[in-house]
């Protein structure tokens, strides 16, 4: 009798952990750079960060409502240029706001003409940034929240949505060097040659008036 109900109740445990609904691993928002190592910068190299979306569970039908993010660096930098990523559902329903050393990011699916949340995984936004003076420091979120949602089927109806959060992904360092002291910057190569023209013209002319 005792190994009849063992049987029974691991028959039943083993029935409810196969038919119970997938749990969804964590959603994570990291930052990436888009242009190498970010390590090695020197004063007026361009570069991109990428703020990347992964975890997302298609499975369940998981998807992001809303999601807001304050990135955070030092001043070594020139304006922020943002960059809205292919899995935004629409160009409006991301709302950003950039000033020298922090970026805020607002997305919610209210904010397009017809709302849509966020089901896919990949490049949520990026940013572009030329370094202006040496340093070294990290780029991070300050701020992160959002509402995540799913709705895995079950006995063909669907339940409830669940809310969870998103986490944040590591800090992303940066180091920038100065530039040679050799090494002059392309613009003021092209204004010393547009200067040797103008010179070379003038010696010219001054030849031919003395001929």
């Amino acid at each position: 009798m005792t190994r009849l109900f063992s049987i029974s109740t691991l028959v039943a445990v083993l029935a409810i952990s196969t038919f119970s609904p997938k749990q969804a691993e964590a959603v994570l928002l990291s930052l990436e750079s888009g242009s190498g190592d970010l390590n090695q910068l020197v004063v007026g190299d361009t570069f991109t960060v990428n703020v990347v979306l992964s975890g997302l569970n298609p499975e369940i039908n998981q998807y992001v409502d809303t999601l807001v993010a304050g990135i955070d660096f030092n001043n070594n930098f020139s304006l922020p240029q943002v960059t809205n990523g292919p899995i935004l559902p629409h160009p409006d329903s991301l709302r950003t706001i950039a000033s020298l050393g922090y970026i805020i990011a607002d997305f919610n699916s209210v904010f397009a003409p017809t709302p849509a949340g966020i089901y896919q995984n990949g490049l949520f936004f990026s940013f572009e940034l030329t370094a202006l003076t040496p340093g070294s420091g990290v780029f991070l979120f300050e701020a992160l929240d959002g509402e995540l949602y799913s709705d895995p089927l079950v006995g063909g109806s669907i339940t409830t949505a669940n809310v969870n959060t998103i986490t944040p992904g590591s800090a992303l360092p940066y180091v920038i060097s100065a530039a040679s002291s050799g090494a002059i910057p392309e613009p003021v190569t092209a204004l010393l040659g547009m200067m040797g023209l103008g010179a070379l013209g003038v010696a010219t002319g001054r030849r031919r008036m003395t001929a």
